[in-house]
């Protein structure tokens, strides 16, 4: 029986990268959207399935209401697949208002 040939790991290699974009910079964002994304996917997760508004997502994450576009794209982020690839749906509620669930 042949067994599969063993990975050697190297640890100086760089990380992968998370984000990126056209003004996007590792020194000055990466910490800040990676925590942020970290947090917003477990929130997420805990609510799967659930339909939430931005306003309820702000609120439990604690931060700023200017801060509404970088958590919505964080949301938006959960589509992808170095970010789980889940299906982020959105419906119009009232006012303007849209609701977002992810499954």
């Amino acid at each position: 029986m042949d067994l599969p040939a063993q990975t050697v790991m190297d640890f100086d290699a760089p990380l992968p990268q998370r984000f990126d974009g056209e003004t996007f910079d590792v020194d000055r964002d990466s910490d800040r959207l990676g925590t942020l994304q970290d947090r917003v996917k477990k929130w997420v997760l805990k609510h799967k399935g659930e339909w939430f508004t931005l306003a309820t997502l702000i609120e439990w994450l604690d931060v700023r209401p200017e801060s509404a576009g970088s958590v919505s794209a964080r949301v938006r982020d959960l589509r992808k697949k170095r970010f789980g690839g889940f299906t982020v749906e959105s419906r119009f509620k009232e006012k303007g208002l849209w609701e977002y669930r992810v499954s």
